[in-house]
């Protein structure tokens, strides 16, 4: 006996679930249209069509046709395989009509069939027919003219169970996918038309309690999740709300900066009278080992908690960034601080300006010294003027001092003016130009 098989390699995935079962659909088709493009026509003594919802199959030569789509998944898995088949022209050559599953192509694949009040499930291995459950009588097949039998295979942890009209009829040890193809199936010469044929996976979700580190009014505390292990989801109630989401995709909640437009733009920020700024990528530290240490912008600030209970000098801190104790670490900066002199060498007596072009934060205070001259006007400022006077060695050193001091961080930075003495700019100005020569 020839098999006649076409296989139209597509796939449509369609996913629904309930409150225990969750499923995939990986077929799903009404034959309302043929918008899948299942095969049509006639080729090879079979005739092929879509009919007012149903796909029509009509074996005129006695061989075996079944035209198939692909679906991609594990066959491991529980999956749920369906069609409405009416047996609608029969003949002395027919024999079985039913399901083609984990077919890999037109000689290797399974098929449940059924026919005359019986059912067989048989493999085809490089076209060698092999019944794994030879003809069997059941009363649930319908065997009237134009009767609609319901078959459906469903595997069941370790078995392939398989059903006519809602009744199982039999069960066999689930066997390894031999491919990837579905579809219907027709034997011999016969015409019966398909509906409603569905390839689905599903599964009962595992749950588990797990830890969940959250901010809730404010507070940094752990809660309960639900979290389902298979495909990662958690289920969890912040700030009195039930939030569904995937580990690392999680919800907006109050309480965290990743949204904040100064966050995502790098800004440096200010707190306790220091500037800081972003350190690597956010990372997750355990709620036990940060404090919260103030606030910025209304977010929490967190800095680690050995720092915290010795009270020494904060010189980084955490901002939080997403549920599950995600956080990005802030450093201090160190200023950067470079003095200026409006005239480098001057006379004594003369007043210089000096300015400091520094990065601080706006709390920070300047202190400025001068090892001769007198300060008459800035101090505490970025910039300050200065009476000089003459020195033995002509030069004038002036130091600006930042405060707070940053640990580890310079906080000072000198530069110095050449100050000549009075009388020399008097002897320059006493002297007589020279007459230019004749």
């Amino acid at each position: 006996m020839k098999k006649l098989s076409i296989f139209c390699l597509c796939t449509t995935i369609y996913l629904s679930s309930t409150a225990q079962v969750k499923e995939t659909y990986y077929i799903k088709e009404d034959f309302s249209n043929n918008s899948a493009n299942w095969l049509v026509g006639k080729n090879a003594g079979v005739t092929m069509e879509i009919i007012n919802g149903k796909y029509v199959i009509e074996n005129l030569d006695g061989g075996i046709t079944s035209p198939a789509k692909q679906a991609i998944f594990n066959p491991d898995d529980d999956f749920f395989i369906s069609t409405t088949a009416i047996q609608l022209k029969t003949s002395e050559k027919a024999s079985g009509y039913g399901l083609n599953f984990w077919a890999k192509d037109p000689q290797n694949g399974y098929c449940f069939t059924i026919s005359n009040g019986k059912f067989s499930f048989y493999t085809l291995s490089d076209n060698n027919l092999k019944y794994l459950i030879s003809w069997t009588s059941n009363p649930a097949i319908k065997t009237e003219t134009n009767a609609s039998n319901k078959l459906v295979v469903k595997k069941d942890k370790d078995n392939w169970n398989f059903f006519v009209n809602e009744v199982q009829v039999g069960t066999y040890k689930a066997q390894k996918g031999l491919g990837l193809l579905f579809g219907p199936d027709v034997e011999g010469n016969q015409q019966v038309a398909f509906d409603d044929f569905v390839v689905k996976k599903f599964y009962v979700p595992k749950l588990e309690k797990i830890p969940l580190c959250v901010i809730e009014n404010g507070v940094l505390k752990t809660i309960q999740a639900d979290y389902v292990t298979d495909s990662y989801d958690m289920t969890a109630t912040i700030n009195g709300k039930k939030y569904t989401f995937w580990y690392d995709t999680p919800p907006n909640i109050p309480g965290y900066v990743r949204k904040e437009q100064w966050y995502t733009n790098h800004e440096a920020i200010e707190f306790k009278g220091m500037r800081f700024v972003k350190w690597g990528l956010p990372k997750i530290v355990a709620a036990h080992d940060v404090k919260k240490v103030g606030e910025y912008k209304s977010f929490g600030v967190y800095s680690d908690s050995i720092t915290v209970a010795k009270k020494d000098t904060i010189k980084q801190i955490y901002l939080p960034t997403s549920v599950g104790c995600e956080w990005q670490m802030y450093v201090a900066e160190c200023p950067s601080i470079q003095l200026k002199i409006d005239e480098p060498s001057v006379f004594a007596g003369d007043t210089i300006t000096v300015t400091a072009d520094v990065t601080t934060t706006k709390n920070s205070k300047f202190s400025w010294t001068t090892s001769a001259g007198i300060i008459i006007k800035g101090q505490g400022t970025k910039s300050v003027q200065i009476v000089t006077v003459a020195v033995p060695n002509f030069m004038v050193d002036i130091t600006m001092q930042i405060t707070p001091k940053l640990p580890g961080c310079s906080s000072a930075q000198k530069t110095s003016v050449r100050v000549r003495p009075a009388r020399s700019r008097d002897r320059q100005d006493s002297r007589t130009p020279r007459p230019e020569r004749q």
